[in-house]
């Protein structure tokens, strides 16, 4: 009679220094810029990825929306889990805030002190927002990281990104072509390309000549970043 044997399958978490809190407490420490650009002026490579991140509050008037290139999608993840998300809590829990915090702590520390506090709002929700901190943190088991990052976006999108007085989301992007061409459709979904070239002071044809020469012309890389934080409308 045959035999079926069943075959768990062992799952490895990656040993990296970007899921540690220790790495970005040092660089927060540091004041280093976190939240734009290339991160820590790392060069742009074939690994790098590129990550736009959103935080809103419509009662302040706080728009919060940057773009942010990675050297590798560990460092992206990193900063996800351990900077962003922290970030998108506080905001949504101290609504009352008129400024987005970089958090000397992990999302967990500031879910236990939010949790204790009588100035949170949107206590209720604090148990699905640990569930998507559990659910990041699996992440580093993945071997293609980067397509399970994407998933876990457009799960995180679903629930924190629908419009109300504070939401946040994030995207993710394997390289510039991506973001490039994410950028026309933007302008095009919100019927506002006649204004792509007022706002950018460029045509879109040089658009595409900038995100397809970015990993091997300096001064396109520059430009390229230059205009994503500083020139292209946000749209939401």
């Amino acid at each position: 009679m045959e035999q079926r044997v069943s075959v768990e399958r062992v799952y490895f978490m990656k040993n990296s220094k970007y899921r540690q809190f220790f790495f970005w407490e040092n660089l927060i420490s540091k004041n280093e810029n976190l939240t734009e650009g290339y991160f820590r002026g790392i060069t742009l490579t074939k690994e790098s990825v590129f990550i736009n991140t959103v935080i809103v509050n419509s009662d302040t008037g706080i728009l919060y929306d940057w773009w942010i290139c990675f050297p590798d999608t560990e460092a992206a993840l990193g900063f996800i889990q351990n900077i962003y998300i922290t970030s998108a809590y506080n905001s949504y829990l101290s609504p009352k805030e008129d400024y987005v915090a970089i958090i000397m702590g992990t999302p967990e520390e500031l879910l236990d002190a939010l949790e204790d506090s009588e100035n949170c709002s949107n206590k209720e929700d604090i148990p699905e927002m640990r569930s998507f901190l559990e659910k990041a943190d699996r992440l580093w088991v993945e071997e293609d990281l980067f397509s399970a990052m994407r998933d876990f976006s457009s799960e995180f999108n679903e629930r924190w990104g629908i419009i109300g007085p504070v939401f946040f989301y994030f995207n993710v992007f394997r390289d510039a072509q991506e973001v490039g061409q994410y950028v026309v459709d933007g302008y095009e979904a919100e019927k506002m390309t006649a204004y792509f070239t007022e706002e950018t002071g460029i045509t879109r044809e040089q658009w595409q000549d900038i995100y397809t020469s970015v990993y091997d012309n300096d001064f396109m890389r520059k430009k390229f970043m230059d205009i994503l934080n500083n020139k292209i409308c946000k749209m939401l």
